[in-house]
């Protein structure tokens, strides 16, 4: 997950919605997928008629703001750090190897952006702990090897094979027939 503040170039706020496109992978997500936008925060532009609010309505000189943007003008911008909205891009890949590319699309009623996003999986980074294998066996473990080693010395296929030893139901019963 990662945080990408994007500031609206608005001194007004704006509904927004985001989403990325219907050919981006699944992988990706974005939180919130609507809302409004923060009003940006004014700056003076040189040139601009006199026009200080990017609300839509007519200024001191007579003109309208939305005018002023159809003709290219800049009726009023905001600060390009200023208050906007924070989104969450989500990266959940189901296979690793491969970079994904996504495109986010984040619509107001006055701008389009369109971003692509690459999502990348963190590079592996090895521990640095030491191995801790223990190889030795203790005294106690030791003795009971031998032990046991001691009690099943010699051919045991072989000694499995006499008749003393079998269990199976038919030399079983031919043991024990009178």
């Amino acid at each position: 997950v990662s945080l990408f503040p994007l500031p609206n170039p608005d001194v007004v706020a704006a509904n927004f919605t985001a989403f990325f496109t219907p050919d981006s992978p699944g992988a990706f997500s974005v939180t919130p997928g609507t809302g409004v936008m923060e009003a940006g925060t004014p700056i003076s532009v040189p040139g601009a008629h006199g026009v200080t609010t990017g609300n839509g309505v007519t200024t001191g000189d007579g003109v309208n703001t939305a005018t002023a943007r159809k003709r290219f003008d800049v009726a009023s911008e905001a600060a390009e750090n200023g208050p906007g909205v924070t989104l969450r891009i989500g990266y959940a890949p189901v296979e690793y190897g491969t970079s994904l590319v996504g495109r986010l699309r984040i619509v107001t009623k006055e701008n389009t952006w369109t971003f692509e996003v690459i999502g990348t999986t963190p590079t592996y980074v090895k521990p640095t702990a030491p191995a801790r294998v223990d190889t030795h066996i203790s005294k106690e473990t030791d003795a009971k090897m031998k032990e046991a080693r001691a009690r099943n010395a010699g051919n045991v296929v072989a000694r499995n094979t006499k008749q003393a030893h079998y269990t199976s139901r038919k030399m079983f019963s031919a043991k024990h027939t009178p």
